[in-house]
């Protein structure tokens, strides 16, 4: 036989089982039940929970600020001079305690100047004392002079008598009168010059009250070479140097105190309303102590935070004062804080000197509010006509939308003013769709329970407001 038919016939032998195969599914298809029928199955959707808690939340409020010293100072020239001595450790960035000397001014021309102012007063001094003495004298001698006066008139009397008996002259007389009137003279010189006296002796006090004034005037100036720092001051800026001629009202250096810095912040003022008592109206505030009694009844606790990279740090701080104006943009009020000491609460590695420069975070703290119900910021939902719902967790794990009236709404909280109670069961989970019935197989989320007990209550640092 050919090899072509061979080839032929083999091909031929594979389709018998081939159409085998295929009768066999036919007739498997054909003889097959029919598939049960089962009821549907009902979704149950797996979802986390938080219980809404009854919680004593404390407002707070966080703004940010640039440090500023609480006190600065500018050294500046009283009096013109030459610079004739420096402070070796007067540099930017040091520290020098209250009462160190400076810089000095060349004294030399003050310091005669107050020879000069001494050496007139006491002149002026002795021309007072000369008076006064003069006024001794006069008095003495016009007492001595009113007695010799007396005897002259009484020896008048008699020569007139002697006269009139004949046993005296007129010439003896004449000679009398003549005494006498030459005494009464004398006596009235004396007088008049004492009537002077007083005048001459004011006039001598201004005298030497002036002279006095140019004393103390030349001893302030000869005090005011000495430029000391009034207060434990850090150097910010020195700007003259030894030999330097300066005029009075020139600024010689700035410094900065460090006894405590402020950081003036400027808070949202949805943040800040809550902090406010209720009955403090702010238009009726006229005058500081007032305003100083509102902060004090606040009773507004702050703390300060740097946040520098891997760097974090906090120093407690203190309210110091209300801002003047509210930003009309932003729409922020300014509170300005203070750190106290805060070179002493340095500490290596942990926590920097709080520098004049530094941008940081200020956290301000009001005394807790009346207990309310709390529920995860997150747990809020928009209804279609725009009141807020929350889903709930129903007694019997089904899914209840519920409308609720919010209040406070704060970083990752709300309050609820209505609409639920303490304890019932808030999804914190998106449900899609979320249909009112839907069975739920709930989950208590204890760590986002634990992260809405903390921030409410203020026992960690706020999350940044959204939009913030």
């Amino acid at each position: 036989m050919r090899p072509w038919i061979k080839r032929y016939w083999r091909r031929l032998l594979v389709v018998p089982p081939i159409l085998a195969g295929v009768a066999a599914m036919a007739l498997a298809v054909q003889t097959r039940d029919a598939p049960e029928r089962q009821a549907g199955l009902e979704r149950v959707a797996r979802v986390r929970y938080v219980p809404a808690l009854e919680l004593a939340v404390v407002p707070r409020a966080v703004g940010y600020g640039t440090v500023e010293p609480a006190r600065d100072w500018d050294a500046v020239a009283e009096i013109a001079g030459t610079i004739s001595e420096k402070h070796s450790r007067l540099k930017r960035g040091a520290i020098l305690p209250a009462g160190t000397l400076l810089l000095r001014i060349d004294p030399t021309d003050y310091q005669l100047a107050m020879l000069r102012a001494s050496a007139e007063l006491r002149g002026a001094e002795a021309r007072l004392e000369e008076l006064l003495r003069r006024e001794d004298n006069l008095e003495l001698t016009l007492s001595i002079e009113r007695q010799s006066l007396a005897v002259s008139r009484r020896e008048l009397e008699r020569t007139r008598e002697l006269r009139s008996r004949g046993a005296s002259s007129v010439a003896a007389e004449d000679t009398q009168e003549r005494a006498k009137l030459i005494i009464e003279r004398r006596v009235q010189e004396l007088e008049n010059e004492l009537m002077l006296l007083p005048a001459q002796t004011s006039a001598a006090e201004a005298e030497v009250a002036h002279y006095e004034a140019r004393y103390d005037a030349a001893a302030i100036d000869l005090e005011r070479t000495d430029v000391r720092a009034p207060f434990t001051i850090r150097v910010a800026e020195v700007i003259v140097e030894r030999h330097q001629y300066v005029r009075a009202g020139d600024v010689l250096a700035r410094a900065d105190g460090i006894a405590a810095a402020e950081v003036p912040a400027q808070f949202p003022l949805h943040q800040m309303a809550p902090m406010i008592p209720a009955d403090v109206q702010p238009g009726a505030l006229t005058s500081e102590a007032e305003l100083a009694g509102i902060v004090e009844r606040m009773g507004l606790t702050a703390v300060v935070r740097l946040n520098s990279g891997a760097l974090h740090a906090e120093w407690p701080a203190r309210v110091a004062r209300l801002s003047d104006e509210v930003d009309p943009q932003t729409r922020t009020v300014g509170v300005i804080v203070a750190v106290d000491n805060p070179f002493q609460q340095a500490e290596p590695g942990v926590r920097p000197v709080l520098t004049k420069g530094m941008f940081v975070e200020v956290e301000l703290r009001a005394p807790p509010l009346a207990p309310a119900v709390v529920i995860p910021r997150a747990a809020l939902q928009a209804g279609d006509d725009g009141v807020p719902l929350v889903y709930i967790a129903g007694a019997d794990d089904r899914l209840e939308r519920r409308a609720v009236k919010v209040g406070l709404v704060r970083g990752g909280f709300a309050t609820i003013a209505a609409g639920l109670a303490s304890g019932e069961r808030i999804v914190v989970t998106d449900v899609v769709p979320a249909v009112d019935g839907l069975r739920l197989a709930p989950v208590h989320d204890e760590a986002a329970e634990a992260r809405l007990v903390r921030e409410a209550t203020a026992q960690d640092a706020p999350p940044e407001e959204p939009g913030a």
